[in-house]
Parts: structure tokens; sequence; C-alpha cells
């Protein structure tokens, strides 16, 4: 385990068991932290938190939110209590498949941030050395890489307040298909955003449901 410094917190990693944050994760965690420090939400959830990479940095910049960091890994979440003890950051955190522990408390949120899996199964020989030591259940997202954005399109609107907003990390060549995923009544603004590789990386949306989703 090693202690690196991402976006002004610090952050214990052991790559053996999460995934080691990147330079783009960073570049999302600032584009979020620029996007709402001046209104901040009361609450903001991290899916598949991993060791804290997106949420603690959030946690820090808005320091008067409640956070919620969820993960299915015990061994992420191990690494992620620590964290947050090292930076001094208080959450609700929980053990569980990406959105199941916010539905099963019957939790809603102002912002929600994920980094799910989103590598696709044939691209395994893209990936190079380091990443093949990191746990294959933080990198494969199916046989194009999309199943857990099929997942999250469908139960999103069951952990979101009105107005909310959702950041995502997506795949460098995910983007149109992410377009035609979330293209749902209850989701608008829908954008995609590049790397400073110039490849698609972010992927953003509001919710907003209609009337009728709430008979």
């Amino acid at each position: 385990m090693k202690e690196i410094e991402f976006y002004h917190s610090r952050l214990l990693v052991d790559s053996t068991k999460c995934l080691e944050p990147r330079l783009e994760t960073e570049l999302l965690v600032e584009k979020i932290a620029l996007n709402h420090k001046k209104n901040p939400p009361k609450s903001f959830a991290d899916i598949c938190s991993g060791c804290g990479t997106i949420g603690i940095p959030l946690s820090l910049v808005f320091k008067n939110s409640i956070g919620f960091f969820c993960d299915i890994s015990l061994d992420a979440l191990d690494i992620l209590k620590k964290n947050l003890e090292l930076n001094k950051v208080a959450a609700k955190v929980f053990h569980g498949d990406l959105l199941e522990p916010l539905i099963a408390n019957k939790i809603k949120v102002d912002l929600l941030v994920c980094n799910p899996p989103y590598v696709a199964l044939e691209e395994i020989d893209l990936l190079d050395e380091n990443a093949l030591k990191e746990p294959k259940i933080a990198l494969f997202g199916g046989a194009d890489g999309l199943d857990f954005y099929r997942r999250l399109a469908l139960d999103l609107p069951k952990v979101l307040n009105q107005g909310a907003f959702v950041y995502f990390e997506t795949g460098y060549r995910q983007g149109s298909s992410l377009l035609k995923i979330f293209d749902l009544p209850y989701y608008h603004n829908q954008k995609v955003e590049n790397d400073y590789g110039g490849h698609n990386r972010f992927f953003s949306l509001v919710f907003q449901s209609e009337p009728l989703l709430e008979s």
C-alpha cells in the first residue's frame, strides 16, 4: 500500500484491492468541484467508490454536504474507511451492488458520481501491465463495457432528487452509446466531454422526472 496526493486529498492505495487514481479521474473531480462549488449539493453519492478517489476530494470541497459511498468490494471499502479517517471526512459507507444500498435505505441525493467498470472484455489486450494487476471486478463492464450504465439508466430515478446532477467517467469511445442509453424522458442536458487526449471520457446529465413518473 502506498500514499498519494490526489486533488487536495491524501489517499492510501493498494492496486491489488482497488483501482489506482488516474489523471482522467482527477479531471472529473475538478469539473464537478468547479461546477458546484458556489452552490454545493446538500447530499451526494459516490457509486463504485473504490478507495474514495472521487468522493473524498468532493467531501473536502463540499464541506457541508452529506456524502454516501457505495462499493461491492469489501477490500476497497476497507481502504476507503482508512482514507476517510486520514482526510478527517465523515460519510455514510455502504457495501452493495451499484445503487442497491441507496434504494434499500430510501436515500435520495442531489448529485451522484460513478466511475463504474467500463472496459469491454474484447479490450483486455489493450490494457497495460499495471492495469492487469488491478481487480477485474473494477475494470470490466461486460462484452461491450456498457452493462453497468444500462443498469444505472433504469435505477437512477429511485435515488435522485428533482434537479439532481449525475456524472460518469466513461470509456474512450462510449459517448454515442451513452447518449442512446440515457435517452429517456426524465434525463436532460446529456453531455459527452473529452479528456486531454481528445477522447470521450465524461458523461453528465440532469434528472427531472415527468409528472407521470410521480403518480
